[in-house]
């Protein structure tokens, strides 16, 4: 009989980008927990205060022997990619991505990359505006627009964009105030260098900034901000924002907005708003990225069933539920033959076939359960190889 058996990974290594670190580490560590596996963590030194709340805490829940954290810049990560794992799961940029890649390679290592990219948003005419841009100031201005499967930018029939810009600009003051600085829960940059990255674009844009959230480099402040009638060429769509810069990209139509999407690298999520089913399928249909939610950002986040990945530039396998179960696990084929019913072997298997070896076979085919009928068969295969390879040579490339 063949059985499939779920085999831990038994060792992995995992390492997560500095937003919401805490939340990307975890993830990870109930999935692949699930099917009896280890794995050593390596959070982002970006952010040192996370770096060390997880290096002190973390190990007074888990056992540290199960669980190791390491932490450090560089070298650590360096020494630690040159270490034989079973299973790397890595959350961050495609740059970094392609180097854990390459070093996995070495030994030969699968990986499970989460990537991000630029996630376009596609609203179409028949969406109502306001709760667009409610929904839409409500995910981006989330951790100051620095989450992997944020908006990047939003593409959109040029009719319909100077309503959607005033739509933004009530739903940014509705949800952060009128000074965005003084809004509580609204993050700030993780870095200088990330500040100053977000700046330069904003400063080369060709696009017109018509809702201005400010910045304070001292502070690393940078309020959120709409920048309407991008083109495709422009700074903000060279890489991923990664940040509360919204870039709008006009266009003429749903095929348009398309191709738009399609030329740029594999997103992790495509984001539609539309009313319509038709144009919905059509853009589903006619893209390609990691996950798609219709009418909302960010939810696939929050789904504990939901696969959770990325494809092509936005990153390789999934995680979350069961086919996080699947891919922390390897699925080990086992087969379970009976050491008995030599006699089969002894009449087909070992000996030259003949009329009376078929008879026998075909008596066992009959006679036994159903179960045992293909190993049946796979003997009959196995004894008339010879017999045909000799009368039909030709067939087997002999």
């Amino acid at each position: 009989m063949g059985t499939g058996s779920d085999n831990p990974a038994v060792a992995g290594g995992g390492t997560s980008p500095h937003p919401w670190k805490m939340h990307v580490l975890s993830f990870p560590i109930y999935i692949l927990s699930g099917p009896g596996n280890t794995a050593v963590l390596k959070p982002s030194e970006i952010s040192k205060g996370m770096e060390q709340l997880i290096s002190e805490k973390l190990p007074q829940y888990l056992d540290p022997d199960c669980f190791p954290v390491v932490t450090g810049g560089i070298p650590e990560t360096s020494a630690l990619l040159r270490q034989r794992f079973d299973h790397i799961c890595f959350t961050g940029s495609p740059y970094v991505g392609r180097i854990v890649l390459r070093a996995a390679a070495e030994h030969l290592t699968p990986c499970t990359l989460e990537l991000g990219g630029k996630n376009p948003l596609i609203i179409d005419e028949s969406m109502d505006l306001k709760t667009a841009a409610q929904r839409v100031a409500s995910i981006k201005s989330l951790n100051a627009g620095q989450i992997c499967l944020n908006i990047d930018y939003i593409v959109c029939p040029r009719q319909i964009q100077a309503a959607l810009v005033e739509e933004m600009k009530k739903a940014v003051k509705k949800q952060l105030g009128e000074d965005q600085r003084q809004c509580q829960h609204y993050c700030r940059i993780i870095n200088e260098r990330n500040f100053k990255r977000l700046q330069s674009m904003l400063e080369r844009t060709k696009g017109t900034v018509v809702l201005d959230g400010g910045m304070d480099e001292s502070e690393l402040f940078m309020g959120m901000t709409v920048i309407s009638d991008v083109t495709e060429d422009d700074p903000l769509m060279e890489e991923e924002v990664f940040g509360p810069l919204l870039p709008i990209v006009p266009v003429d139509g749903i095929d348009e907005a398309i191709a738009i999407v399609n030329r740029g690298e594999k997103p992790l999520s495509l984001y539609i708003f539309s009313k319509k089913q038709s144009n919905i399928d059509r853009i589903v249909n006619n893209t390609s990225s990691g996950q798609m939610v219709t009418n909302d950002a960010a939810l696939q986040n929050f789904s504990m069933d939901a696969p959770f990945g990325g494809v092509g530039n936005s990153g390789m396998r999934s995680y979350v539920g069961k086919a996080g179960f699947d891919n922390f696990s390897h699925h080990r084929t086992c087969i379970y033959r009976s050491a008995g019913a030599e006699f089969i072997n002894e009449a087909v298997r070992y000996g030259r076939m003949s009329e009376r070896s078929v008879r026998v076979l075909w008596l066992a085919f009959r006679l036994y359960p159903v179960e045992y009928r293909w190993t049946i068969f796979a003997l009959l295969v196995l004894g008339l190889s010879p017999f045909l390879a000799a009368r039909f040579g030709w067939l087997f490339g002999a």
